[in-house]
């Protein structure tokens, strides 16, 4: 009888528990709710302004996390590379402009309210903008307005979305096209110094004749072959950088698996990073 009693006992217990179990499990809330909008009123209103003033020469993104954009550097040890990282893994870029071609990064854009007036906001802008310098990313900071003028803004962008358009090259059938790299991916890469004291290569620049110029008659004109051998004579024009328009500079790499060849990088580097491969120079 009593063995009866404690297993009745038990059962009662059991049932219990499973009861307000599964009452605590229904009546579990999620801690998330769902947001009204992306933008703020202000954020929205200068997106539509950005998105005239740009075109169809850039493709705007906003919201972007910035370690999606800027990573520490390879060569860093592992626990300075986190540190750097965990500076920027929290941060995200309020606009940025992207190539329509191949998404490469343009420009970055924060729009400055009247919370950037705070010291620890100021700080923050500060630090954001020496790391986009350090990686040859332009940064824009736009303050905040309760008008924006489409002119005035394409004005300030249009030199950073002209420079950044990729060069077309005219290619045989058959031939293939060379990609551009960036230094970043070329491993071991030694950008300290230039080769043959620092001076550009020379690219053969083809002239294009005028349109609505006759050639003249070589009887009318004295010392004709003698002018054509001295235009021969000078010096083609120094290839530039497609991004920033500085002169590029011939450098070779000294350690990793492109060792010893040949390339083309901009003279800002650091603060520009665009490479491209030397197919014409041989050792």
């Amino acid at each position: 009888m009593n063995s009866l009693v404690v297993s009745g006992l038990v059962l009662l217990v059991l049932l219990l528990l499973a009861i307000v179990w599964g009452r605590g499990k229904k009546g579990k809330v999620s801690p998330y709710e769902l947001q009204e909008t992306l933008f703020s009123p202000a954020e929205r209103s200068f997106l539509g302004v950005l998105d005239l003033a740009v075109g169809d020469k850039a493709r705007v993104f906003a919201k972007v996390r910035v370690a999606d954009v800027l990573t520490p550097q390879a060569r860093m040890g592992k626990s300075k590379w986190q540190q750097a990282f965990n500076r920027i893994s929290a941060k995200h870029f309020d606009y940025l402009l992207c190539h329509p071609a191949d998404l490469s990064f343009l420009c970055a854009i924060e729009l400055d309210d009247s919370s950037h007036r705070h010291q620890k906001r100021k700080a923050r802008d500060l630090f954001l903008k020496e790391a986009c310098d350090g990686a040859g990313l332009p940064l824009l900071q736009i303050p905040a307005s309760s008008h924006y003028q489409v002119e005035e803004l394409r004005e300030q962008l249009l030199p950073l979305l002209s420079k950044a358009s990729p060069l077309v090259e005219d290619l045989l059938p058959g031939e293939r096209r060379e990609p551009t790299f960036s230094p970043l991916l070329l491993d071991g890469v030694d950008l300290s110094e230039p080769r043959h004291g620092g001076q550009a290569p020379v690219a053969s620049v083809p002239q294009a004749p005028k349109p609505g110029l006759a050639e003249p008659d070589p009887e009318l004109v004295d010392n004709l072959f003698g002018s054509l051998d001295e235009e021969e004579d000078q010096p083609s024009a120094t290839p530039h950088c497609p991004r920033c328009d500085a002169p590029l500079v011939e450098r070779e790499a000294k350690k990793g698996p492109h060792v010893g060849r040949l390339f083309l990088a901009c003279s800002r580097f650091p603060q520009c990073r665009y490479a491209a491969p030397h197919g014409q120079l041989k050792h």
